[in-house]
């Protein structure tokens, strides 16, 4: 058997487990995705933004840094709450 397939065979268990229980999946959106959509979005500096789903906190911080809005992520994965909020405290 090759590695790969020892690597492979969790990754798809959890994202079978996932869909089974009607849970999201946790796909991170590109850096140049989250600019185009708040672009679209016309955010402006001290508006407030918030993410639903918001993840490891990619779009609640480019909101913040680059935009100047004021960035609220609502996330219920306890794991990617607290990468996001490791990532909060990194970036000042």
């Amino acid at each position: 058997m090759n590695e790969w397939v020892l690597v492979f065979i969790p990754f798809l268990l959890y994202f079978l487990y996932k869909i089974v229980s009607g849970q999201a999946i946790y796909i991170p959106l590109p850096k140049a995705t989250v600019r185009k959509i708040l672009k679209l979005a016309k955010v402006k500096k001290g508006e407030l933004v918030y993410d639903l789903g918001s993840g490891d906190g990619g779009v609640v911080l480019l909101a913040a840094k680059e935009f100047g809005a004021k960035a609220v992520g609502i996330e219920k994965n306890k794991l990617l709450v607290k990468i996001s909020r490791w990532r909060v405290k990194r970036a000042g």
